[in-house]
């Protein structure tokens, strides 16, 4: 069984942001997770995870927040959400003072001042303060105008964390399928990010599925039932089931497990 990761909340996006430097206040964190694995007092299967000491980079609000630090996926489900004692999506820490989703933690001053603007904005105010995590870096990645695979990404991990906590998939859902389509056209002609085109393609055919919209997800289907990227070894796997399911009219997700793609190494 292979060990991942936990995927970074951040990601790529127009709006570039300084990469995170690792400071001394961040180690105890990662030393808390190791000690207890080796106490017992978590199992070598789980995924590691512990609370920890944040800071705002925005208006210095200190706070405790969870971190995911690494898990194991055992599978992945057509959505892409790996499955096993990981956490998909990856805890995500928000200020509670000003709802900032820390998705990176040293921006520069001027990109602090543009984040400000944003969280201080209507739109933020009214529409991602009251929003899970996930989907509030969503609205912030449109504001920065990110890239538009990245925002599809970020409203995918919402849908999956909307179905944790039994919120509105179909929100989350549908706005990852506005993105990721945008995508796919932004992206048809650019040689270089042809697997990241044909993802956006083949997750309109499992949004559509899961949202119920089987005759436009058989159409979508239909235009990539024969792609093929030596990058995406689970695909042919992933368009066989989809085509399954769609033919029995099924829109609920798979657990990953009866017919799973498999999951990156």
């Amino acid at each position: 069984m292979k060990r991942h990761r936990a995927p970074a909340a951040g990601g790529s996006s127009r709006f570039t942001l300084t990469p995170a430097r690792p400071r001394a206040s961040q180690w105890p964190a990662r030393i808390v997770g190791r000690i207890l694995l080796a106490l017992g007092l978590v199992s070598a299967a789980a995924s590691e995870r512990a609370v920890v000491r944040q800071t705002c980079p925005l208006d210095g609000t200190e706070f405790e927040a969870v971190q995911d630090f690494s898990g194991y996926a055992e599978g992945q489900r057509l959505d892409l959400k790996k499955i096993g004692p990981i956490s998909q999506p990856p805890a995500l820490a928000r200020c509670p003072q000003c709802g900032f989703p820390l998705f990176t933690k040293y921006p520069t001053a001027q990109e602090i001042a543009r984040l400000r603007e944003i969280v201080a904005g209507e739109r933020f105010r009214t529409e991602a303060r009251p929003a899970s995590p996930w989907f509030a870096l969503g609205i912030l990645r449109e504001e920065l105008r990110a890239d538009p695979f990245e925002i599809g990404r970020t409203y995918l991990h919402a849908s999956w964390e909307a179905e944790d906590e039994q919120g509105d998939y179909a929100r989350a859902a549908e706005r990852a399928l506005t993105w990721f389509d945008r995508a796919a056209t932004d992206l048809r002609d650019q040689t270089e990010r042809r697997t990241d085109c044909l993802v956006a393609r083949y997750l309109g055919v499992e949004l559509c599925r899961r949202l119920g919209r089987f005759d436009d997800a058989q159409q979508r289907l239909a235009k990539i039932s024969s792609a093929h990227d030596e990058a995406l070894p689970w695909l042919p796997r992933a368009l066989a089931a989809q085509a399954r399911r769609i033919s029995a009219r099924d829109a609920a997700p798979d657990d990953g497990r009866a017919e799973p793609p498999r999951a990156p190494r």
